[in-house]
């Protein structure tokens, strides 16, 4: 008997689909999951924090003081009756922004509703890295239990068949034993993939329960011309660095800011006196303004240090993930490699293996040589599906990586 073909089998399980539609259906199913994640909530609630943050710096930390103060006062003289006066003042007082604070915390009022924006845009960025990690991990064992299935059942096709001929007269029993142990554990090996890849769905379950999962991943179809233009796509790290970038932005117009603030805010007032019981009124303005010191100047030098580091720290995050990005692109091209290698190797011992069973059946071949050239196929055919996997998962994350992921 002649196993079956596994490479044909692997590649018969390829959706009929197109490729672009089975990223979309990947990619839909992300989205879906994302939006199920309290992400969206403190998404809302990053809003409602950044308009009042925006609110507050729009209209500034000062507002108008009234003041009052009353009194009586007596006058004793002793050549004069004795004599009493109400008075009384009222003070209205506010302190203003100069111009350069007024329009810098204008830059920092809209800079806190764009921050607001990047910061769902990355958290939403970094869950859909996490939904793809747990689904590769899921479609990486389906793929081995799809193999260890086909070779399971083949080989326990062929234990029956030889065991048929030992009860036919015709064939050896320890051949069939051997056979069927073999056929057992192939078997074992299919269950444990199966287990693995049950946990895998159970997890993307468990971060996603409300998520509506297929049975099994589809295998999405990779062309040469699909890795080249892949690779070939420009990665928008702006996209990915937005939040990093606005925040050092609004580090280094805090800087300004702190500098500007050197110059303290004057405060106007203006007043109305009453004496001597309304006598003597008086219309009077004041002005006031504190003198500089130690505290402004430190607040101005932490400005200054808290900006450089949230520039540092945007190039840093930037290097990380350009690695990120340059290990996706040498995996995906690897994996391509490797998996024309694994498949080559895999064929040449197919054929091998074919010729052996034939030797087989007319007794030329011992039973012991069979099995060996059959676990070296199923090597061989693990390792393939192994480089798909991890041809497909480099596939996805690039396109994650490089914006061109869509629904």
């Amino acid at each position: 008997m002649k196993l079956i073909l596994f490479t044909a089998a692997a590649a018969a399980i390829l959706s009929a689909s197109s490729s672009s539609a089975q990223e979309a259906d990947v990619f839909r199913l992300m989205n879906e999951a994302v939006s199920s994640t309290p992400v969206t909530t403190i998404a809302r609630a990053e809003m409602q924090r950044s308009q009042a943050a925006s609110n507050q710096l729009l209209n500034g930390p000062y507002e108008y003081e009234v003041s009052g103060s009353g009194g009586y006062r007596r006058v004793e003289d002793p050549l004069l009756p004795d004599m009493g006066f109400t008075e009384w003042s009222i003070d209205l007082t506010r302190t203003f922004r100069l111009p350069e604070k007024r329009n810098l915390d204008a830059s920092l009022a809209d800079l806190e509703t764009e921050i607001a924006d990047a910061r769902d845009a990355s958290r939403r960025f970094e869950e859909e890295l996490i939904f793809l990690s747990l689904w590769n991990e899921w479609a990486r064992w389906t793929m081995l239990e799809r193999v260890s299935r086909e070779i399971a059942d083949a080989s326990s096709e062929l234990a029956e068949l030889e065991q048929a001929k030992v009860d036919a007269g015709t064939g050896r029993q320890i051949d069939a034993d051997l056979l069927m142990a073999e056929a057992s554990n192939f078997s074992l090996r299919a269950r444990e993939d199966l287990s693995r890849a049950q946990m895998a769905r159970n997890q993307l379950l468990q971060r996603y329960p409300s998520l509506n999962l297929p049975v099994a991943p589809p295998e999405i179809q990779i062309s040469s011309s699909d890795i080249t233009l892949i690779l070939a796509a420009r990665t928008d790290y702006d996209r990915m660095t937005r939040t990093a970038s606005l925040e050092a932005q609004r580090a280094q117009t805090q800087a300004l800011r702190a500098n500007a603030d050197l110059t303290p805010d004057p405060t106007f007032g203006i007043g109305l006196r009453s004496d001597f019981g309304g006598d003597e009124t008086a219309l009077v303005f004041s002005f006031s303004m504190p003198l500089s010191g130690q505290f402004r100047r430190s607040s101005a030098e932490q400005a200054g240090a808290q900006a450089r580091l949230a520039e540092a720290q945007r190039s840093d995050l930037t290097w990380r993930l350009e690695q990120i990005v340059a290990t996706a692109r040498n995996t995906l091209q690897q994996s391509d490699v490797l998996l024309s290698g694994a498949i080559e190797n895999e064929t040449v011992i197919e054929n091998a293996l074919v010729r052996l069973e034939a030797g087989y059946e007319l007794g030329d071949i011992r039973i012991d040589e069979l099995i060996n050239v059959r676990r070296r196929l199923i090597d061989a055919s693990r390792s393939t599906a192994e480089q798909r996997a991890a041809r497909q998962a480099a596939y996805l994350e690039l396109l994650e990586l490089t914006g061109e992921a869509t629904p």
